[in-house]
Formats: structure tokens, C-alpha cells, sequence
């Protein structure tokens, strides 16, 4: 029996599709060419010769890839791998893959909480806001909150010097931000920078 369930000689090479780029995840990238044959149990089958290459790391159970072997880390993968390192795992109960849409599971660590409270490390080349000589940047206005809005923006300033997201500051100059309903319909503080 052929791998699509077929008798042997029916599930032949119908046809070889031209080189197309292959992408595994967010990193791994490939130019490769397939073979397709008609099968209504498989939609892609890697060959032998392929996993001993690549040497994918794979937890079965979970059916997650781990890790790639040593000729992805040198051939396969996005050049800003190497300067990235990677943060501890975050543990099961932190992850909440049971509420994230299935689609999700494979990206579970970016919702991750423990992950979000951890600045990422520092580039080669880390790039700084430069003031022009003798300029100053331009004053925020001065908004009224609400005592429920005063109490999250005082909770997320907190919060955020603890991690050592954010620093105190003389600067005259403030970053912007404003506030968003959470399900529960207390108020949500969201900002793209806080100086």
C-alpha cells in the first residue's frame, strides 16, 4: 500500500512544481521544489532525505518543533536568530493555551506574561531618539482623568518601574496615551512609549 492508502503503482509522481519558497514557522526559510501525487490522506509529506538534513527536533505528542539541527541554524534560518537570546520558557500555567484559538497553539509563547515582563536584549545596534541642538520636544497637553483612569495610569507607572520598562524623568515632555474598556469595563491603559 502507497502512503495515500492507494495500491502500490496508483499514488505515482504526477507532477514536480517549480522551485517555490518554503516557510516553517516565523524563521526557517527554504527554496524548494515538490512532488505531488494525488492522496486524500496526506497534504504534504517530507521525505527521509529532507529530515536528516534539516534534523527537525520534534515533540511527537505535542506535535511541535523544537529546534532545527545545525544545517537550519547555518542555511535555513532568518540571519536575526544568532542575535536574539532566548528568555526562559515560560511555564504551562502561565500560558493559557486552552483559551487561545487552536491556529495560535504554535505562537503560544507570544502571549505568554512571563515572556511580556522582559525587555528584549539589547542589538548591535540599539538605535536612540537624537534631539536637534537646542530643540526640545514638543510639551503633551495636560488631560483631566477620572479617579478610576488616575488609579490604572498610577497601577501601569508602578508596574512598569518595577520591571525597569520605564525610568523617572525630568523631561518636560510626556508620551501620550489614553485609555481602552476592559471586558470587566474598568479602563485599560494603552501607550506606545512612556518617558
Amino acid at each position: 500500500e502507497a502512503l495515500d492508502g492507494r495500491p502500490l503503482g496508483e499514488g505515482s509522481v504526477q507532477s514536480i512544481t517549480e522551485t517555490i519558497r518554503m516557510h516553517i514557522g516565523a524563521l526557517h526559510k527554504e527554496s524548494i521544489q515538490f512532488y505531488t501525487i494525488q492522496s486524500a490522506h496526506h497534504k504534504l509529506i517530507l521525505e527521509l532525505p529532507w529530515l536528516r538534513k534539516h534534523d527537525p527536533h520534534i515533540e511527537w505528542r505535542e506535535g511541535r518543533l523544537l529546534q532545527w539541527g545545525d544545517f537550519c541554524q547555518k542555511n535555513c534560518i532568518s540571519t536575526i536568530q544568532p542575535i536574539v537570546r532566548r528568555a526562559p520558557a515560560p511555564s504551562e500555567a502561565d500560558v493559557e493555551t486552552a483559551k487561545l484559538p487552536a491556529m495560535y497553539h504554535d505562537l503560544r509563547l507570544a502571549f505568554s506574561k512571563t515572556k511580556a515582563t522582559q525587555l528584549p536584549p539589547h542589538r548591535p545596534i540599539d538605535c536612540a531618539i537624537e534631539l536637534l541642538p537646542g530643540q526640545s520636544p514638543p510639551k503633551g497637553r495636560i488631560f483631566p482623568l477620572s479617579q478610576p483612569e488616575s488609579l490604572a495610569m498610577n497601577e501601569y507607572i508602578r508596574e512598569e518601574l518595577a520591571k525597569g520598562f520605564i525610568r523617572p524623568s525630568t523631561s518636560p515632555a510626556s508620551a501620550g496615551f489614553f485609555f481602552v474598556k476592559k471586558k470587566d469595563g474598568g479602563p485599560a491603559l494603552t501607550t506606545a512609549a512612556l518617558m
